[in-house]
């Protein structure tokens, strides 16, 4: 069964961060970058 209200989350998160000009792309970057920096 699809939860409706986990897409309108995202959707509202992905909407929220495009107007502050971020791109999901470059969040998973700064997360992988933020990863291996660690190891």
């Amino acid at each position: 069964m699809h939860d409706e209200t986990q897409d309108i989350l995202r959707n509202k998160l992905t909407k929220e961060f495009a107007a502050q000009g971020i791109s999901e792309q470059v969040i998973h970057k700064r997360c992988c970058i933020k990863i291996t920096s660690i190891t």
